[in-house]
């Protein structure tokens, strides 16, 4: 923090970096830059004034490379009356997510497939995945769209279950440890 005091202005500032990760439908994005406020007093009597910046480095947002990846799953939820299924992948860095989806929530009685999907990402044993999807029990022309988190603990005996959380649009989501399997794969293939 930095004071330049005289008998006609006191200013304060402080400000730092950043460094984020943005994501949009269209893809993740990077921006870093610098961040900051100030206030600035012009003396007793006087208003104040405030102000606030944002420098990024970059000339705008950069997409971050998306690399090859794929998931694989399927079960039921512990406590939970829902069913799912899917198999998502980018077969190239870079290249479209695609795959199938599926999830069936017998309490509230929906029953949805995927129509696209548009987003995967993976880091370590957590992937997410999002798309548009359609609710056999809902009107036609019903808005439906998913995101969904899985994590794969691994297949030893000994390792916690993998989880499985989805939320959306459309219908009525669900989340819990996983009976069935939920796998992340080294590679697209």
């Amino acid at each position: 923090m930095a004071c330049v005091c005289t008998d006609a202005l006191r200013s304060f500032g402080i400000a730092t970096t950043y460094d984020a990760r943005i994501r949009t439908p269209s893809g993740t994005f990077a921006d870093r830059g610098q961040a900051g406020v100030a206030l600035n007093e012009r003396g007793p009597g006087s208003p104040a004034d405030f102000n606030e910046f944002f420098q990024s480095d970059q000339p705008a947002p950069l997409p971050v490379p998306t690399e090859a990846a794929k998931v694989t799953g399927g079960g039921s939820l512990v406590g939970v009356d829902a069913r799912f299924g899917f198999v998502v992948e980018r077969k190239i860095s870079d290249g479209p997510a695609t795959g199938e989806w599926q999830f069936v929530n017998l309490a509230s009685g929906d029953i949805v497939h995927c129509v696209a999907i548009t987003s995967l990402a993976i880091t370590g044993n957590t992937a997410t995945f999002s798309g548009v999807c359609r609710n056999e029990r809902a009107p036609e022309g019903t808005p439906c769209s998913f995101f969904v988190i899985v994590q794969d603990n691994g297949e030893d005996s000994q390792a916690m279950s993998d989880t499985y959380i989805v939320t959306g649009t459309g219908f009525v989501g669900a989340a819990g440890a996983v009976v069935g399997n939920v796998k992340i794969h080294s590679s697209a293939s």
